[in-house]
């Protein structure tokens, strides 16, 4: 399980430039010695979440939300570069098909990429928490165990509108499914 995952990540790492070789590999050092040695899921996310944070767009912020099936919404669990306003703001965030990214992602199970949180009708309705926070554009993933269960979802925000790369797509689904991995 999650050693193939730590392998799969340091592999990932070889193909990608130096820069972001050495962030990459930096980050699952991190990531693996905490799991390694146990530590509470909540830090093991902390460092991944920082990790994402560092191999994506300047300025990109990244956040993990988990799952609570009895009250059926996502909960903040770990983020890195976001205000407490907002986690605050987002915590027991609802599921559904008309939510923003992350209550979609969680609802459909599949990758929400909104590249411009502006022109994205979900969004509408948590438009001025965005403008107030600084969030233009809203990558979330999905966290699913390997039985397909909901775990939650890992999201990047960024200050401008824009979309994934297909590295940096294939490098934040990488993170997902760690997430994913760590908190089933």
């Amino acid at each position: 399980g999650i050693l193939k995952f730590f392998f799969f990540f340091s592999m990932f790492a070889v193909e990608a430039s130096v820069s972001r070789d050495e962030l990459l590999r930096a980050g699952q050092k991190e990531v693996l010695a905490l799991a390694a040695r146990g530590a509470p899921v909540q830090e093991v996310i902390a460092s991944l979440v920082r990790a994402a944070q560092a191999v994506t767009a300047e300025g990109a912020r990244a956040a993990v939300f988990i799952f609570d099936p009895e009250a059926a919404c996502l909960r903040f669990l770990a983020a890195h570069g976001m205000s407490t306003a907002y986690t605050s703001a987002v915590d027991r965030f609802a599921i559904g098909p008309h939510q923003p990214s992350c209550g979609k992602a969680a609802f459909t199970g599949n990758e929400v990429i909104v590249g411009d949180v502006a022109q994205d009708e979900q969004w509408q309705p948590y438009l001025a928490l965005a403008i107030e926070h600084d969030i233009r554009a809203c990558w979330s993933f999905p966290l699913k165990s390997p039985a397909g269960d909901m775990l939650g979802t890992f999201a990047l925000y960024h200050r401008s509108p824009r979309k994934p790369d297909a590295a940096e797509y294939e490098e934040v689904k990488f993170c997902a499914n760690i997430a994913a991995l760590v908190s089933g």
